[in-house]
């Protein structure tokens, strides 16, 4: 058995949370929480780097709420790091719900990224595959500006769901309004 995170006031999803402000010598009475056993499983397999083809060692490993994360909060509730030579990882006490299994991982200098959405019930699940890809190149152009108003101009891409991208995000634009986003993993963002 196991014990789900539990948010004020006992919700089971960070998206469902109660804030509470407290200053600095207040109390706050009251704020109890009923905590509920639950069957905890493993979630095993291995990662694949398809950047550098190989087994992907030394790349972290996070279990993030599906509704949290698609509600712009980046909750890690189970976090590993791959050592195993070829690229095998568990991740233990996991309760049942929707996740995304994200791997992030460094390759000469720069960060890559995937995830993989999981339903976890009460059985252990094994075999997962996930695969660690270059991003693509994201390719456009500002129209409608002289060369001299493009100068120094960025654009930023920022992602929907907080915490997911980790490629460039920002560029400068090119004298004729073209520019290109290097490394940008998959998912919804704001140009």
């Amino acid at each position: 058995p196991g014990y789900p995170p539990t948010y004020y006031p006992n919700a089971s999803d960070a998206a469902d949370a109660t804030p509470v402000s407290v200053r600095g010598g207040d109390d706050y009475p009251g704020v109890d929480f009923n905590l509920q056993p639950t069957r905890a499983v493993t979630v095993s397999g291995r990662v694949f780097n398809a950047v550098t083809g190989q087994p992907g060692i030394r790349t972290n490993i996070f279990l993030s709420p599906r509704r949290s994360l698609e509600e712009g909060m980046f909750t890690l509730q189970f976090q590993t790091y791959v050592q195993d030579p070829q690229g095998a990882f568990k991740i233990e006490n996991v309760v049942p719900g929707s996740y995304y299994l994200i791997g992030m991982t460094q390759v000469e200098g720069k960060q890559y990224t995937s995830r993989l959405p999981l339903e976890v019930g009460d059985a252990d699940l094994t075999g997962i595959t996930l695969t660690i890809s270059p991003g693509i190149i994201l390719t456009g152009r500002v129209v409608g500006l002289s060369k001299s108003e493009v100068a120094g101009i960025n654009v930023l891409l920022r992602p929907r769901q907080h915490g997911i991208f980790f490629g460039t995000g920002t560029t400068s634009i090119k004298s004729d309004g073209r520019f290109d986003i290097t490394n940008v993993s998959d998912g919804s963002y704001k140009l």
